[in-house]
């Protein structure tokens, strides 16, 4: 006859060892209580018992090692190994977590039920015990009594999360082990406040809902509306209870998704009950409030009280830090790859700011952190949204947003646009989240866009402006001469200064000096040194001013652009940050052109190429004339006035926005230039970064010093109101 025998091993996943907590209701931290005491706050806490829910169902924890286990193991009822009144000991093997094989639990093939479950040490001390019901048969899928079959002849693995056999053959009867695999739980407690319009604080009625996170998930749900208790104590105040919990605590890390909502209480009356808190947290988070080895802190919610909690469990900051800058930079690579130098300025400059300011807003509808500037966030839930998911739904947001952006304003980087939202959403698994991203960014994109679909159109004009000295004359080549899109005497962006502006009051908002007067002192040195240092082949001009004349020659948008991805990288910003910072830079340059053309067009002031040309006819013995001057760039002299500079304006709010952004003016960078390729410049500050990109154009022999120095001096202007005033962290 063939003879057959069953093992069964059966692995306990869930079973419940602590090193934290005991069955004293009173663990804690007497400190904290003695001085929470004080404070009426605190004499609402201390007033009733905080009882801790369900762990009276566990034995005290011990570090000890386990010894043996006792069991019950019954069939049809009738009990088989062990009883009630005195449950089987069964060793554990030398130095292992699995029992030793002996006599009782070699077993005829059947059903069995395993109705108890306990380990004990050396001692004959319970130390771990499986969950046969209360609180803790949340932690497992199948809490006992635990169905057991033991069959001949059959050879099979069966995993559950609590109990797994592996039936084998030998002889017709079954030998059954078991195998320990210990989880620890931890306590964590909960305190809150509430406080209404007045700001009287009352102890706030409060649930919680407790899930396992897995995966960037929540999975199990490990308590459901656990509650705490207001009532009046002795004194005639309002006392509230905490709510304290037993977390499993698996080797390696473990993640909890809570949801705390505020209910109804006689203390304070009828709110709307709501999620309040929610979000994830760790076993380390939790281990953080332990205070030595018997008491621990509790958590300490504030509800409309002013204060942060403590600590600061839930903050969306723990979220949007987990998030990378990456697919912001990605995406301001590839529009600085697809715009620079391909249009015209100021069009370049706008675009900078439309894109980059769909990217902030489709990441402030994903977790709301920052004001936005196009698509209301004032209602988005951020719930369910954790560090481990928070890449898939702000990628998608981030890629959409800015491909929509990038493919209405400059329609020849479709392919490449495409392509890189191909890539990026091919890299996030499909899930609702990455569905809502799209749809995020969607969303932003056409908010942006519809909030600019009534600005006046930016193009070439003709300009029939004065001819008397200083007056700006559109008189010098190649603008002067009608070529492919623009007329004779042809200026760009001649209503520039009426185009609403993205963060600033009103164009003129800064407009305050105008140029010198052509018989002064000062613009007759002005006027000399441009001569002398802008002029195409200058011998004054040193190679160091020659380096950053060709150096700073790139347009202003892609220039900060490329400055403020550089300093993401050096500061190791999140996603959110970046977003904010780049969009906040970009905001100001296209503020700054909008502005500084405001003031180009009122003061309409010449150009010194103009300028110097007519020195002998401009009425001021002290301007010597050169009829053949030229400038240092083989990139013609702007197309509009001169007075300010638009580089410098939009420069100097720029570093002002560095400054207060990162508290400091000292910087140590080192940048490159898309206009001197190969040629590096070491930055020690922002202010360094303003004036070499406003002095730029005097080397080259755009402009007079004045204009610069009032441009960077209105731009810091600008920078300081955007700073304070525009996409600023929300409440």
């Amino acid at each position: 006859m063939k003879r057959i025998q069953c093992y069964l091993v059966l692995i306990t996943s869930c079973l419940l060892l602590t090193t934290s907590c005991s069955k004293d209701e009173n663990t804690l931290n007497e400190n904290e209580t003695a001085v929470l005491s004080f404070g009426p706050v605190l004499n609402d806490f201390t007033a009733n018992s905080t009882a801790k829910q369900a762990l009276e169902d566990l034995p005290e924890c011990t570090n000890d090692d386990p010894a043996y286990v006792m069991i019950i193991l019954s069939q049809d009822g009738a009990a088989i190994v062990g009883t009630e009144a005195s449950p089987f000991r069964v060793n554990l093997a030398p130095n292992q977590d699995f029992t030793m094989e002996v006599p009782e639990l070699e077993l005829s093939p059947g059903q069995y039920t395993l109705e108890y479950f306990a380990v004990h040490n050396a001692a004959g001390d319970l130390i771990w015990v499986a969950p046969a019901e209360g609180a803790f048969l949340n932690f497992v899928d199948d809490p006992l009594p635990m169905t057991i079959d033991l069959a001949a002849g059959v050879k099979k693995y069966v995993e559950v999360d609590v109990l797994c056999f592996d039936d084998r053959f030998v002889n017709e009867y079954g030998y059954l082990f078991f195998d320990l695999s210990p989880t620890e739980v931890i306590d964590f407690c909960i305190f809150g406040n509430y406080c209404d319009d007045t700001g009287r604080h009352y102890p706030a009625v409060f649930s919680v809902d407790v899930w396992r996170y897995i995966n960037g998930a929540p999975g199990a749900q490990i308590y459901s509306n656990l509650t705490n208790d207001v009532a009046l104590n002795s004194d005639g105040d309002y006392a509230g209870s905490t709510v304290c919990m037993a977390l499993p605590d698996t080797a390696g890390e473990d993640e909890y998704y809570f949801e705390i909502s505020l209910l109804n209480s006689d203390a304070y009356g009828e709110i709307t009950e709501e999620v309040i808190r929610s979000g994830v947290i760790t076993d380390e988070d939790v281990r953080d409030l332990f205070v030595g080895g018997e008491a621990n802190d509790y958590y300490h919610f504030r509800e409309g009280c002013g204060g942060e909690d403590a600590p600061d469990l839930f903050d969306d900051d723990r979220v949007t830090e987990a998030y990378s800058s990456e697919a912001v930079l990605r995406w301001n690579e590839l529009v600085a790859a697809s715009i620079n130098q391909e249009i015209p300025q100021p069009l370049e400059v706008k675009a900078y700011a439309m894109i980059t300011l769909a990217i902030h807003d489709a990441l402030n509808n994903v977790v709301p952190k920052y004001e936005t500037y196009a698509l209301d966030n004032s209602e988005v839930d951020a719930a369910g949204i954790t560090s481990e998911n928070i890449h898939v739904i702000a990628d998608a947001a981030v890629s959409q947003a800015a491909r929509d952006m990038l493919v209405q304003l400059y329609p020849p980087a479709t392919a490449a646009a495409d392509e890189l939202l191909s890539t990026m959403l091919a890299g996030i698994p499909d899930s609702d989240l990455k569905t809502e991203g799209i749809k995020i960014g969607k969303a932003a994109a056409a908010a942006v866009l519809a909030k600019r679909s009534g600005d006046i159109a930016l193009w070439w004009s003709s300009y029939s402006g004065g001819t008397a000295p200083g007056e700006y004359q559109a008189n010098y080549m190649p603008w002067m001469v009608a070529t492919g899109p623009w007329p004779n005497n042809a200026v760009f962006g001649a209503n520039m200064g009426e185009l609403t502006p993205f963060g600033i009051e009103s164009s003129d908002q800064f407009m305050d000096e105008g140029p010198y007067p052509l018989n002064s002192a000062e613009y007759i040195a002005d006027y000399n040194e441009t001569k002398m240092l802008g002029c195409n082949s200058c011998p004054a001009r040193t190679a160091e001013q020659t380096e950053i004349g060709l150096f700073w020659l790139q347009t202003s948008s892609g220039m900060l652009n490329k400055i403020t991805r550089d300093l993401i990288a050096q500061k190791d910003l999140d996603g959110w940050e970046a977003a904010k910072l780049i969009a906040l830079i970009q905001m100001a340059t296209i503020d700054a052109y909008i502005a500084s053309f405001e003031e180009k067009f009122h003061f309409d002031f010449w150009r010194p190429i103009t300028a110097i040309r007519a020195g002998d006819s401009d009425g001021v013995e002290a301007t010597a004339g050169d009829v053949n001057w030229t400038t240092f760039s083989a990139v013609p002299t702007p197309p509009n006035p001169q007075f300010p500079s638009s580089h410098s304006y939009a420069a100097g709010a720029a570093a002002e926005i560095y400054e207060a952004y990162f508290g400091t003016d000292q910087v140590n960078l080192t940048i490159t230039s898309q206009t001197l390729p190969g040629v590096e410049r070491q930055m020690t500050s922002f202010s360094q970064i303003a004036h070499e990109k406003g002095i730029y154009g005097l080397y080259i022999g755009y402009d007079f010093r004045q204009a610069i120095e009032v441009g960077e001096e209105n731009g810091r202007e600008l920078g300081d109101y955007l700073f304070e005033n525009a996409l600023t962290e929300l409440d």
